[in-house]
Parts: C-alpha cells; sequence; structure tokens
C-alpha cells in the first residue's frame, strides 16, 4: 500500500498557499466607478453615432423644413406665370389675335 499521509501533505503544501475565491472576493473601490465611466463614455459616443446623422440632415437640408424651399417654389412658379403671360401678349400684339376657327357647321 501506498502511503497517503506525504500524498495529503505534498497536495496541502502546493495548494495550501492559494487563495480562495467565490463570494469573499474583494473588489477594488476604483472598479465601479471606472466602469460606470466608462459605461457613459460609450453610451454617449453610441447615442451621438445614433444621433449625428439625423441633425447634420436636418441642419442641411434647413430650408426645406423651415418653409424656405416651398417659398422659392411659389416664386419660380409666379415668375414662370408672368413671364408666359408677358411673352403671350408680346407675341399677340406682333401677330395679331390667335385665329378662332368655327368648327360647328
Amino acid at each position: 500500500m501506498a502511503d497517503t499521509s506525504t500524498n495529503s501533505a505534498s497536495f496541502n503544501r502546493f495548494f495550501g498557499n492559494t487563495k480562495r475565491f467565490g463570494l469573499n472576493v474583494k473588489v477594488n473601490v476604483d472598479v465601479p466607478r471606472r466602469s460606470l465611466q466608462e459605461i457613459q463614455k460609450t453610451a454617449t459616443k453610441e447615442a451621438q453615432q445614433i444621433v449625428n446623422p439625423f441633425s447634420n440632415f436636418l441642419a442641411s437640408n434647413e430650408d426645406v423644413f423651415n418653409g424656405n424651399v416651398q417659398r422659392e417654389i411659389i416664386k419660380t412658379q409666379n415668375q414662370l406665370f408672368n413671364t408666359t403671360m408677358i411673352l403671350n401678349d408680346a407675341e399677340e400684339r406682333v401677330n395679331g389675335k390667335a385665329p378662332r376657327f368655327d368648327a360647328s357647321f
């Protein structure tokens, strides 16, 4: 038979100096603080990555949303109408009134 007392003694000598871990682990006080700061930085960065393209879109197309584009469209349509009326009037003066044909027999 083998002597178990020397085996157990060598086991205890080898593993006896190790620290146990589990619920009795001591956590450095700065770790949660640093973790919270890192979480805050990460959350801020991720939120900015979502919001920045949208805010850039709104800023670059601000004229559309505040009505300036609509005013420009109406202004251009008015200019087109006035130009067409002026050209039609000038054509009528040069060529006379457009002929009207009576198609009813």
